[in-house]
């Protein structure tokens, strides 16, 4: 599970170096990239329950052209494929990997076009994003892609401006009751699911869209500030404010302290809607904090923690933690996130954990890290009954230390819950070779 915030959004916007004079020299002079992606997981359930286990093959070939007159144009295929490995009990097949009904499937997840004028990116089309609330969640085969319309502007010194909509997603977190998730879906459909097409009003939310706008700021040193906010039209308005702080105490050493906040609340039809179905609210915050310490032995330790608010109206309401695939939440572990079978509301979560880069060794880029996660949920809001869950999580990464260009993730996480329908063992491989 994603973990770290990035602001992709800049990153992604990126143009090349050069430009071309005209426009048999923009395709010329483009640049072909691609992954090739193979990934294997396995699901141990104790009882009840099927374990499950899926292997798959894939990845993306993209394609941008040079910039002519500032303007450049882009795409990327994704495809992921079981290649007949998969076992003939449905049951027992970790469909994942795969589209909703476990088939294989290819996407043209990314096609763009992109301007830079001066200080000011513009890009349009299909796109792959990580902003808080929504993002790629490149967790499995295919990341959540997104169609949008973003413009980033940079004039103000140590600040970074994000305006932009976004219509349309597809991925993992995307797949609705009309839609797979091979297929590009509405935001509210991906919030909602049918519920948008509930008419207990006299008007449903239909399928709409998400505005959204950001500033970033880096003027003080060692303090980064960003705010966040998402207005998507007759569904939520959600604010996330983020602040993260470095601080030097001695020679390769640093203490990192951040802090988080988020708020999501029922707006418009969404607000009636639930209201009038009997499906209570959404209105909820989130509350993080997290500090960690890098040492000159390359053992960096962490603790983080999350407080969800409470809703006490109808069992509890309605939740749309991960909607458009961001998981911004601090204290998460590797394989339970907070829409993983427990009602989170009213909630704590702790987590606890330890990564050591290699590096220090002369292993190259790779780290071990061992985490735990304890998430402490309410009984009311879980039928009464006791379903407290701990997560140990240990994740080794390698980025480019065994072959040039190859990288390398191996987790195994234990879930073990008083509720012990949720109990089980997930271990992964994840092969990632660049080009």
């Amino acid at each position: 599970m994603k973990k770290m915030l990035s602001i992709a959004a800049v990153a992604a916007l990126a143009t090349t170096s050069f430009a071309a004079s005209d426009l048999a020299g923009a395709f010329k002079e483009g640049k072909a990239s691609g992954q090739i992606r193979a990934m294997y997981i396995n699901t141990d359930v104790k009882d009840p329950g099927t374990d499950t286990s899926a292997f798959a093959l894939g990845g993306k070939l993209a394609y941008e052209t040079a910039p002519l007159h500032g303007i450049s144009a882009g795409a990327a295929f994704y495809t992921t494929n079981d290649l007949g490995t998969k076992d003939s009990n449905a049951a027992k097949v970790d469909g994942s990997l795969y589209n909703e009904s476990a088939k294989s499937y290819s996407i043209l997840g990314q096609a763009y076009l992109v301007g830079q004028f001066a200080k000011t990116t513009v890009k349009i089309g299909r796109q792959q994003l990580d902003t808080p609330l929504a993002g790629s969640d490149d967790i499995r085969m295919v990341p959540n892609l997104f169609e949008a319309a973003l413009v980033i502007n940079t004039d103000v010194p140590d600040t970074t401006l994000i305006g932009g909509y976004v219509s349309r997603m597809a991925g993992w977190d995307s797949m609705s009751d009309k839609s797979s998730r091979s297929q590009f879906n509405s935001m509210s459909r991906a919030a909602l699911g049918g519920t948008v097409d509930l008419s207990v009003t006299g008007t449903h939310v239909g399928d709409n869209g998400v505005y959204v706008a950001a500033v970033v700021n880096s003027s003080v040193k060692n303090l980064t500030l960003q705010a966040w906010e998402y207005y998507a039209v007759d569904v939520v308005n959600a604010v996330y404010l983020q602040a993260d702080y470095k601080l030097g105490l001695a020679k390769d050493m640093d203490l990192a302290l951040a802090g988080q906040f988020y708020n999501i609340e029922g707006i418009g039809e969404t607000k009636e809607l639930l209201s009038k179905a009997g499906l209570g609210k959404v209105d909820y915050s989130v509350y993080g904090a997290k500090a960690s310490l890098s040492t000159p032995v390359g053992l960096t330790p962490y603790i983080a923690y999350n407080k969800v608010g409470e809703q006490k109206n109808n069992g509890g309401g309605t939740f749309v933690f991960g909607a458009w695939g961001g998981y911004p939440e601090f204290a998460i572990a590797e394989e339970f996130w907070y829409n993983s079978g427990v009602s989170m509301n009213g909630g704590n979560v702790w987590k606890l954990g330890a990564d050591y880069s290699l590096e220090k060794l002369g292993l190259g880029a790779r780290t071990i890290g061992l985490a735990y996660t304890n998430f402490d949920a309410k009984n009311q809001y879980n039928g009464n009954t006791d379903v407290d869950t701990g997560v140990f999580d240990v994740v080794y990464t390698c980025t480019g230390a065994l072959v040039k260009n190859l990288d390398a993730k191996i987790a195994y996480s234990s879930i073990d819950s008083k509720n012990n329908a949720l109990d089980k063992k997930v271990a992964k491989v994840i092969f990632n070779y660049n080009f």
